[in-house]
């Protein structure tokens, strides 16, 4: 398949899902008509493949629209209003277990209201955290139902939660003290006895501060890093290393490559792969964990290989390939939005800028690896001005200063949380090697975030700003890998 070819239905498909979010079903009738006449007009303009090309992507445009809309139509909501009272609630736990600040979030399919059987709904809880429930389980729980309402974000942005949570087919949402966990585990159940596992281990060996803080870089765990913590990590424009991405599990896998470049490829290669599948287990090798890791895979290959084009493009087909599975998971998870972007900074901007940091030693890799931190945050720091709504004055040097660490302290704190969970004792003696890095860590992050005017707002950036910038910055990594591509090419 072309590689423009690629890039731009899922570009179409994404323009698309994103139009959805302001119409409605009964725009239906309409898009079917322009299928129609689209799909006619390219079969007339088979011989002006521009032409041709914009009708496909108008098609996948439409088809984009389809695919938000299709779970909307016929959707009942209407449960909030059969059941105003507290009602009995049984179900399967659907999907992933998400930690957000001090509550645990999940989607359950209901089986039965108050013991009577009702056709499968899908509503949202928060308990508190952490929930005692696995993904696959069956759960019970007294519970009283309300529709979601729209809220504004810390960036001062309205986030349309109702229409989002429609989408994904979630009738109503449930906050509950606790849930009774009937004990059938249908899958991941060894995933998550081993994420209980990790997590206990990291509090048995670190103070309670770092050993949050290594829940957050290897689980996405945030649910009980301390208020302060977190605001000095936004403050200072670092929030982005707690977010389960990609990007954390790529900088270390590429770490690991680059140690182990001296050996044959063979070697780094299986062992950087086993690195990410490693951490894939420690989050509990659930889809956002998944999804992360298929990111650092692609960068792997990609760098491994010197083929950071074919990169893009295996990149591009995942992002279009989770659009059409889960538009949602697309457009509204920050955490996907930081893994593409970090991927693909890295996969267009990394060699081009190692080339130019010739005053940094190369010694234990220290340049490709600086280079790398660098490159997956090109593309990131006008997003985050987006979603955040300011700018943190010392964000440059805070990310200068602590992405290198974060390598460190990740591949350091799985090696002594494994370890811990086999030989605690053994655990106590080298947990040194993994406190010192998260120490660093938090004490360079709370020193910053102390700088008087640490952040400043910014007057709100509308989405289409956001995407210009990135575009052009895209534009211009795409034409300096195309370049280093052909120089490759001649010296062949």
């Amino acid at each position: 398949m072309p590689r423009f070819f690629i890039i731009a239905i899922t570009a179409a498909f994404a323009l698309g899902c994103t139009i959805a979010q302001h119409i409605t079903w009964n725009a239906a009738p309409y898009i079917a008509y322009s299928v129609v006449g689209l799909a006619v007009a390219v079969l007339l303009l088979q011989k002006r493949e521009k032409a041709m090309l914009v009708c496909v992507c108008g098609i996948i445009v439409l088809l984009g629209i389809m695919r938000v809309l299709l779970p909307m139509k016929n959707q009942d909501i209407s449960i909030t209003e059969q059941y105003k009272k507290q009602v009995h609630i049984e179900g399967v736990i659907k999907g992933d277990i998400e930690d957000k600040n001090t509550k645990s979030r999940y989607t359950v399919v209901i089986h039965k209201i108050n013991n009577e059987v009702v056709e499968e709904k899908k509503i949202l809880v928060y308990e508190p955290y952490p929930s005692r429930c696995v993904s696959g389980e069956e759960v019970s729980f007294e519970a009283k139902l309300s529709e979601a309402e729209d809220f504004m974000t810390n960036a001062g942005r309205v986030f349309a939660y109702k229409r989002y949570l429609q989408q994904m087919g979630i009738s109503a949402i449930s906050y509950i003290q606790e849930s009774g966990c009937v004990g059938q585990r249908k899958q991941y159940a060894i995933f998550e006895r081993m994420r209980t596992h990790f997590v206990k281990a990291m509090h048995t060996f670190l103070p309670t501060k770092e050993a949050t803080l290594l829940g957050g870089l290897l689980l996405g765990l945030r649910g009980t890093l301390p208020a302060d913590l977190m605001e000095a990590f936004r403050a200072t424009g670092l929030i982005h290393i707690i977010v389960l991405s990609g990007h954390n599990i790529t900088l270390i896998a590429e770490g690991v490559r680059k140690i182990l470049r001296k050996t044959p490829t063979t070697v780094s290669f299986t062992v950087s792969l086993a690195v990410i599948v490693l951490f894939v287990l420690f989050a509990g090798a659930q889809m956002a964990a998944i999804r992360a890791g298929s990111m650092a895979v692609i960068a792997l290959v990609a760098r491994a290989t010197h083929r950071e084009y074919d990169g893009i493009r295996a990149l591009t087909f995942v992002a279009l390939a989770m659009m059409v599975y889960n538009p949602a998971q697309v457009l509204f998870s920050t955490a996907f939005h930081l893994s593409f972007l970090a991927t693909l900074g890295l996969l267009l901007f990394s060699e081009s800028i190692e080339k130019k940091m010739k005053k940094i030693p190369q010694k234990y890799e220290m340049r490709s690896i600086v280079a790398a931190t660098l490159a997956t945050h090109i593309l990131l720091f006008p997003y985050l001005a987006y979603a955040i709504g300011e700018i943190s004055v010392v964000g440059i040097p805070a990310n200068i200063l602590v992405l290198p660490i974060i390598p460190v302290a990740m591949l350091f704190g799985a090696a002594t949380t494994l370890i811990a969970t086999i030989a605690p004792p053994v655990a106590t003696i080298v947990s040194p090697i993994a406190y010192l890095p998260l120490k660093l860590i938090t004490a360079i992050t709370e020193i910053l975030a102390r700088v008087p005017h640490a952040t400043l707002p910014l007057p709100e950036i509308g989405v289409f700003v956001t995407l210009i910038v990135t575009a052009t910055l895209i534009y211009i990594g795409y034409q300096q890998s195309q370049g280093k591509k052909e120089e490759r090419e001649n010296e062949n």
